[in-house]
């Protein structure tokens, strides 16, 4: 497939062009389709030439896994070679937080394709809640590999044109959902092993997790720094990744803020509650600070200023990790290609 000669088109969430979607994906196609978290890159998680697809569109590294989207509980639980104990595990998480923003690592079973996992004996899997994947999903009978629908390691979309801006002429159809609701990728949990731990923080964390299973060790989160010499357990874990173009600068206190009153570098605060003096060059994520909006605006606003081209640099605020600052602080963190570090 080479870049440039393919007209991508998106599609309104009709009944006639949910079935054509469901009917590209089962033949073998690739499509861009909405979660609640970011736009994926969906294909039949079966089907290894479909695999090699995502792989070229996003000029992804083969040893980057992927994770594989099912319909429900049922279906996750075919693909995952288990113990009785981690099943009723297993069980006791989706019953709580899924369908929704949490991809479960476990042990894979022999038939599953190696370009899922990279080699590696461990599958991600999620059950995502967004009512038009899901529609996906039961139309075409399929479990779908989607990772983030955008170039590797760049920002991850949450608008179709999002898709359309950086993967057009790669691929033919982006399924329009309007805007992802969380705008971060998905909590990834690793009960492969003991204790289990969080291998990518999202907007479910790791005390939420913890509280439904009171009597597991779940081990706290560690921001690894991964480079492309070893394969990750799963998305997200290397040490650049979620990266504007633009040079990205972090600040964890505003006395750290460097003098940026020039027209040509951007400042990016959580919360415009705290500012009195408010330039031309500074953007807010949310009004009151509220982690969800920050959440959910955060690459959205990080891709507007980077594609407006008007900015040499970018400085924005790192939230202090805990709750859902730690996905935060972790994107941010991974965009500007730095070691964890702050509050």
């Amino acid at each position: 497939m080479s870049s440039g000669t393919i007209e991508t088109a998106i599609l309104s969430p009709t009944q006639e062009n949910l079935d054509w979607l469901a009917d590209w994906i089962r033949k073998g196609g690739v499509a861009a389709l909405p979660t609640e978290t970011v736009y994926g890159l969906a294909a039949d998680a079966l089907n290894t030439g479909a695999l090699r697809q995502i792989f070229e569109i996003k000029r992804r590294p083969l040893y980057d896994p992927l994770i594989v989207h099912v319909e429900n509980g049922e279906k996750l639980l075919e693909w995952a070679e288990i113990n009785e104990d981690l099943r009723r595990t297993v069980l006791t998480l989706i019953e709580r937080f899924s369908p929704g923003p949490l991809t479960y690592v476990l042990p894979k079973k022999s038939w599953v394709p190696e370009l899922l996992t990279a080699g590696r004996p461990t599958l991600a899997l999620r059950i995502p809640a967004h009512p038009l994947f899901r529609e996906i999903l039961r139309r075409s009978s399929l479990a779908l590999a989607a990772p983030s629908a955008n170039p590797f390691g760049y920002l991850s979309p949450t608008l179709a044109r999002h898709v359309r801006e950086s993967l057009g002429g790669k691929l033919h159809y982006i399924l329009d959902g309007g805007d992802c609701t969380v705008g971060l990728e998905s909590t990834i949990l690793d009960l492969s092993r003991s204790p289990m731990r969080i291998l990518r923080p999202g907007k479910i964390t790791r005390e939420e997790i913890q509280s439904v299973l009171p009597d597991k060790e779940i081990a706290g989160y560690i921001h690894e720094e991964l480079d492309d010499t070893v394969s990750p357990m799963a998305p997200g874990m290397l040490r650049r990744h979620y990266s504007p173009r633009t040079p990205l600068c972090l600040f964890f206190k505003m006395e750290e803020l460097p003098l940026a009153k020039e027209e040509n570098v951007a400042r990016v605060f959580l919360s415009r509650k705290d500012r009195e003096e408010v330039l031309g060059n500074d953007f807010f994520l949310s009004e009151e600070g509220d982690g969800m909006q920050v959440a959910k605006r955060l690459f959205s606003l990080l891709r507007e200023l980077d594609t407006s081209h008007s900015y040499e640099k970018i400085y924005c605020q790192c939230p202090p990790s805990h709750g859902l600052g730690t996905a935060i602080a972790d994107r941010l963190c991974r965009a500007a290609g730095l070691p964890k570090k702050g509050p």
